[in-house]
């Protein structure tokens, strides 16, 4: 279920839900009110409209493990579709045109799509609205200059390295280079591992990359060093070359953006949620419509 709940909950964000749908009408089967939030009814109908739109595998579970979460969100929804309602999103003229176009593409379940459809667009561009105002740029760029602008860079390693099943073969190895036999050709002959067809070339990697043995060798040396004792990890016996260091950059607030703004996106609109729950008159009914009771708050120290 806590899958299930980080679903439902970013759902908010996204879209991938819409509104809650038309409840069905008096000549249909018994569709209890699940919950009233502000005056508006959430029903059975609108709980089985929307398990219809989660994925598969939530599908596939049992409905008392579904009802909870997937309430909760419907809530959540209604209040968000309230505030834009409020707002005279109804008649906004992006609104209108994009529910006209939706419109049209609906041939089945007409009622209730439109519905879900209508209500959907409203809690849309509501969100999209409160989000220019709570995320401007200026607070992204915050962000980033508080959380990766004033990181310090990391130290990397450029290395080759000569994999060899013993001790003995590497001392024999390093003997030959302090003889002056070519590094990298020595590692297309001599090295196990999979870099040896590249001259053991590994690139730049930083100390967490590799094993501790290997990482604490490797920054140890300078540009042009080559071991002078083998160094022995789980996968054998490494003679290694350091070809270049460098200190990277932290990303820039270009490479940073979209990851922050949708993290602060998300923050802002759970917030929001939770600022319109603390407002709305709520009252939730169990499926067969007997209420359900509000939990006691917690008893003072």
């Amino acid at each position: 279920m806590k899958i299930l709940t980080k679903v439902l909950a970013s759902s908010v964000v996204l879209g991938l839900l819409a509104g809650p749908a038309l409840a069905q009408d008096s000549t249909a089967a018994p569709d209890p009110v699940l919950a009233v939030v502000d005056e508006h009814e959430i029903r059975q109908s609108d709980l089985v409209s929307a398990i219809g739109r989660l994925p598969e595998q939530f599908r596939q579970l049992p409905p008392q493990q579904l009802f909870p979460a997937l309430l909760e969100q419907l809530i959540s929804q209604r209040l968000v579709i309230n505030q834009g309602v409020s707002q005279d999103l109804a008649t906004d003229d992006e609104v209108e045109a994009r529910f006209a176009e939706a419109r049209e593409s609906i041939t089945r379940e007409a009622e209730l799509q439109i519905a879900a459809a209508h209500d959907g667009i409203i809690q849309d561009v509501y969100l999209s609205n409160y989000l220019q105002q709570a995320v401007p740029e200026a607070a992204v760029r915050a962000r980033y200059d508080e959380t990766i602008g004033t990181q310090a860079g990391e130290d990397e390693v450029h290395a080759r390295h000569i994999l060899l099943e013993s001790e003995e073969d590497a001392n024999a190895v390093i003997e030959e280079l302090a003889g002056g036999a070519d590094f990298a050709t020595l590692a297309e002959e001599r090295s196990t591992g999979p870099s040896g067809p590249q001259g053991g070339d590994l690139g730049f990697f930083t100390s967490g990359r590799m094993v501790p043995e290997f990482a604490t060798a490797a920054f140890a040396m300078a540009i042009g060093d080559v071991s002078e004792t083998p160094v022995e990890t789980q996968f054998g016996w490494h003679v290694i070359k350091v070809e270049d260091r460098r200190t990277t950059e932290p990303p820039s607030f270009e490479a940073s953006r979209s990851e922050i703004e949708v993290a602060m996106r998300q923050e802002a609109v759970q917030a929001h949620v939770e600022d319109l729950r603390a407002e709305a008159a709520i009252t939730r009914f169990n499926p067969d419509g007997t209420p359900i009771e509000a939990a006691a708050p917690p008893a003072a120290n």
